[in-house]
């Protein structure tokens, strides 16, 4: 952990921060007293006191219901009155792309009901102050056929990375930032498809977020006739005319990723039947959007069939593939798999696809007419979500989104754009969770386990640093004027604001105990004039420890 004290740029060339002089180096004001030998290294070094493996456990989520910031209650009854033992500070981490101490106590004033009700209302909340933030990349405002026709395909990844780094940092719509990145995994394509990419802009625009809190019965059709999936599944050249035999990447992945599962019921044999009735399903060309070609189609094996349930009838064409696709979007399999997965992504990976909570929320999808903003609301007011706290290990983006709202950022427009957008993209791709980036149709995994390894914290401890230590041209951190927090200019009560404004919670008692014995001071100890020098390793120490991985 000593060594962590660059971050990648485009070329993986190490950059070293050299932004204010390091504490013991041969840098320093003049007048000042020279501060004692102790460089971020030490501290760095220090905060990993146990070893990046007693850490790796203590970064680990306790069992639900264990957790001290959360009472005892609820016990899953999922009653009116069950988010009442959810703290502000709990349905912050969980439910917004960062908490901080602020916003965990307007939560608690207003109340989860009533907050997560203007949540729900995306349209209603400003966020007209994001246009200028975003304007220097334009790539996510453009039609496949602009971008194509710009010869910078290959910038959509790194431009949609910065738009979502900066809405989820800054936008007032933050459920709906959140909800569209669930489904967006549940409906993945991947940005570095070639033919997909160009389209991923609208695909993101007009059918993730649009749909976001809609009906799953609206958003699953949208998605299928998307030239992004389309492209992505090749079902934009699937062919069933004169005995061809269709692609069935896209019928497979409807069936078992986008809908029932692979235990919904259906066989082998149903996936080529599904094929031939999606047969035709196109595109008019590689920029423009959904087309039926008639010449294509062919039913085959789908006429006469029963497949989950349904059969065509007299039906045909791309009139029989959109009753298909409204089908399985009300089916019972389809049903619990959605609402499994919206418990996993909002609860915890402890939820089960037979839990209570899970049921409850089955009953609601399917009393509402598949609306997905009921079975949010089922499973966010429920005792588990509220015995849930710290459940949940943060993904590289939340975790790079958390430190930034936690640290209160502004937002510059960087003097070198290119510089933000490769750094953005480079520290989540480091970390594995680049935006958009999984190579495969089933979307990056949903599960504590694969987020939290030994391996992976030197690289998660390395994000704080890149932040802290302003390497980030467009997010400007001034750590030195925390302490003005001290109104006494006294060491410990600088710590404890520290954390109070920065965690939200109280330091780890023998790391703060530690932080003192480390720089010869106690609690009463007023500010030397080199002590501004260690605002930035101790900053870092506080955004590295364990709840800062958790939500």
């Amino acid at each position: 952990m000593g060594s962590v004290t660059t971050v990648e740029n485009r070329s993986s060339e190490p950059v070293e921060d050299r932004s204010s002089p390091d504490p013991g180096s041969r840098e320093h004001t003049a007048g000042e007293s020279r501060p004692p030998s102790r460089s971020r290294r030490d501290l760095l070094r220090f905060g990993s006191l146990a070893g990046a493996g007693a850490v790796a456990v203590a970064c680990a989520p306790a069992a639900p219901g264990t957790t001290p910031t959360v009472p005892a209650g609820g016990g899953g009854s999922g009653g009116p009155d069950a988010w009442s033992s959810a703290t502000g500070m709990h349905i912050a981490r969980r439910l917004t792309w960062g908490a901080t101490p602020g916003l965990a106590a307007h939560i608690s004033q207003m109340g989860l009901q009533p907050w997560l009700e203007e949540q729900l209302n995306p349209a209603a909340l400003d966020d007209s102050h994001l246009a200028p933030m975003l304007a220097t990349w334009q790539k996510p405002n453009q039609s496949a056929a602009q971008i194509k026709a710009s010869g910078e395909d290959w910038k959509v990844a790194q431009e949609m990375a910065a738009h979502e780094t900066i809405r989820r940092s800054y936008s007032r719509r933050q459920l709906h930032e959140l909800v569209s990145d669930f489904w967006f995994d549940h409906f993945n394509v991947d940005v570095n498809h070639s033919a997909a990419r160009p389209h991923l802009p609208g695909y993101d625009r007009d059918v993730i977020r649009a749909h976001a809190f809609g009906r799953f019965a609206d958003l699953l059709p949208a998605v299928a006739t998307h030239p992004a999936m389309l492209h992505y599944l090749d079902q934009a050249s699937s062919r069933a005319d004169h005995g061809r035999t269709p692609n069935e990447n896209f019928a497979r992945e409807v069936l078992e990723l986008h809908t029932v599962g692979s235990s919904g019921g259906y066989e082998e044999d149903d996936i080529s039947a599904v094929a031939h009735l999606l047969s035709g399903w196109s595109v008019t060309d590689y920029v423009s959007g959904f087309t039926f070609r008639a010449s294509w189609h062919d039913m085959g094996p789908m006429a006469g069939r029963t497949v989950l349930g349904w059969s065509p009838g007299s039906l045909t064409g791309e009139a029989a593939g959109r009753a298909f696709l409204n089908h399985i979007a009300h089916h019972p399999a389809t049903a619990r798999r959605i609402c499994h997965k919206l418990a996993v992504r909002l609860i915890g990976d402890h939820i089960g696809s037979g839990d209570a909570v899970v049921n409850r929320a089955v009953g609601a999808y399917q009393s509402s007419g598949t609306s997905i903003t009921e079975v949010i609301r089922t499973l966010v007011l429920s005792g588990e979500f509220a015995d849930s706290a710290g459940a949940k290990v943060r993904r590289p983006a939340s975790l790079l989104t958390q430190l930034i709202r936690a640290l209160d950022i502004a937002w510059q427009t960087p003097s070198n754009p290119d510089s933000f957008l490769w750094r953005n993209w480079n520290a989540l791709a480091q970390l594995g969770n680049a935006n958009h980036a999984w190579p495969a149709p089933n979307g990056y995994p949903d599960a504590n386990g694969f987020w939290l390894s030994v391996g992976s914290l030197v690289s998660r401890w390395n994000m704080p640093v890149w932040l802290v230590y302003n390497s980030v041209d467009g997010m400007p951190y001034d750590a030195a004027a925390t302490q003005s927090w001290a109104p006494n200019r006294k060491w410990g009560e600088w710590l404890d604001a520290l954390a109070t404004r920065i965690a939200g919670e109280p330091w780890p008692p023998e790391l703060r105990a530690s932080i003192l014995s480390q720089y010869g001071v106690t609690d009463q100890t007023v500010f030397r004039s080199w002590d501004h020098h260690y605002a930035k390793p101790i900053i870092t120490v506080l955004l590295q420890t364990p709840g800062f991985q958790r939500s």
